[in-house]
């Protein structure tokens, strides 16, 4: 081993190739000149990394309080659907007009459909949205025994056809079916 500029150098054999072992005698007197330096170092990369966190942390903040929010407009839009739904029930069911059409029954999937928007998903989602206690346990049975009095085939027949007008009577029944179906289907699962 020769020692050059402070160095320990290796020559390697035949090939002479110089391998570098370094010193420890030569961190330390640049550790102690630049101690101040090495720390402020240190300290901003610290407060970078503290900086990034903390930009992180309040970006979920925000992700998670946009969340919320959306959420609860999502569940408040619910509600209103489903209070719309008891609503237009209670004022098909009280009310004496003879010329009604599809989109005045008030079908358990939110909002004005077509025929073609009545399926057991549709009815699944307005019932049981994802979330909500209803879809568990007695409250969704007593959730799909009241659709299921609405949309009975006899009852429906009785109550509702005939104040349906003529050229939507066959839209109805189909709806009406594609209802009782479906919440069977549901009472099965």
């Amino acid at each position: 081993m020769n020692m050059l500029n402070g160095c320990e150098w290796v020559f390697g054999g035949e090939s002479s190739t110089l391998l570098t072992i370094h010193s420890s005698r030569l961190s330390h007197p640049y550790r102690r000149q630049n101690a101040e330096a090495i720390r402020q170092q240190q300290h901003r990369k610290a407060a970078q990394a503290a900086a990034r966190a903390e930009a992180a942390r309040v970006l979920k903040a925000e992700e998670d309080s946009r969340r919320r929010r959306r959420e609860e407009r999502e569940h408040k839009r619910r509600m209103d659907a489903r209070d719309n739904y008891d609503r237009r029930w209670a004022e098909l069911l009280n009310s004496k007009s003879v010329d009604l059409g599809f989109a005045d029954v008030p079908w358990p999937v939110g909002g004005e459909m077509e025929i073609s928007q009545v399926t057991a998903e549709a009815i699944t989602a307005f019932l049981f949205p994802s979330g909500s206690d209803v879809g568990r346990g007695g409250m969704r049975k007593e959730a799909l025994r009241e659709v299921m009095l609405r949309f009975h085939p006899d009852k429906f027949e009785g109550r509702v056809i005939p104040r349906i007008r003529s050229e939507d009577r066959d839209a109805v029944r189909e709806g009406a079916n594609v209802v009782a179906r479906a919440v069977m289907t549901l009472f099965l699962e």
